[in-house]
């Protein structure tokens, strides 16, 4: 599996991934995303976190606004976000990572086997923050929502302030709509963690475009007990409307 990373770029660069709006552009946009992968990968291994972070930044809002829907769009976004958590793990933004490497698994499952040590520390943190597949933790499931909304029910709900969402333009090129929800823990500090995707649209990017702006732009104030802030399960979701 070590090769995993490297396999999963030269299979999904070569996959129909883009939207089907005329753009003679788009061929040369997957080369320069290889080639934005590569640096990345070589950035990380390098130690040159910050870098490796804000090009990767660029390119997952790039591949937001061509990609439209399919296993294979979901598959380059997780090995994005992949890359994304070991540079925000090595820049020691481990909260940041832990959002970045759940949401990685989830748009990519099989991620969760990858042996990433060869990027060096950064993959430690996310080796332990491996997400069981599916298959393995179904008996667990209904036990464990069961409680989640159990505690739930426990807490003064937190508060939540808004803000627009973009439409990326792949899904404009579709007319794609429907509800993102997602279950995640808003912390003691109003921060996002742990994100559960409920529900999803047929275009991942629609999805990952409501996650990151719930994180970037919502604010949050935490739930309380006692009049002392707790941590607490909330449920978020965004409609799109073409």
């Amino acid at each position: 599996m070590k090769k995993l990373l490297s396999a999963l770029v030269c299979f999904l660069l070569t996959a129909p991934l883009f939207a089907t709006a005329p753009d003679p552009s788009v061929d040369h946009r997957v080369a320069q995303w290889q080639q934005t992968i590569e640096r990345a990968k070589e950035s990380i291994r390098a130690g040159k976190y910050r870098k490796a972070d804000q090009t990767l930044g660029q390119t997952i809002d790039e591949v937001c606004n061509a990609l439209t829907g399919g296993d294979e769009a979901s598959r380059m976004i997780g090995l994005l976000l992949t890359l994304r958590a070991l540079a925000e793990a090595g820049q020691d933004q481990q909260t940041d990572a832990l959002w970045s490497w759940h949401l990685a698994q989830q748009f990519e499952p099989n991620l969760a086997r990858v042996d990433l040590s060869e990027f060096g520390s950064p993959s430690e943190l996310l080796s332990q923050h491996r997400i069981v597949p599916t298959e393995e933790s179904e008996g667990e499931s209904d036990e464990s929502a069961n409680e989640e909304a159990q505690e739930v029910r426990e807490f003064t709900p937190p508060k939540v302030s808004k803000a627009p969402v973009k439409f990326p333009r792949g899904a404009r090129w579709d007319q794609q709509a429907g509800q993102v929800m997602v279950l995640v823990t808003i912390e003691e500090d109003g921060a996002l963690s742990n994100p559960k995707i409920l529900e999803s649209l047929p275009n991942p990017a629609l999805t990952l475009n409501a996650l990151e702006a719930m994180k970037a732009t919502w604010g949050f104030k935490p739930a309380e007990v006692d009049g002392k802030p707790v941590a607490s399960y909330y449920n978020l979701q965004v409609n799109y409307i073409p």
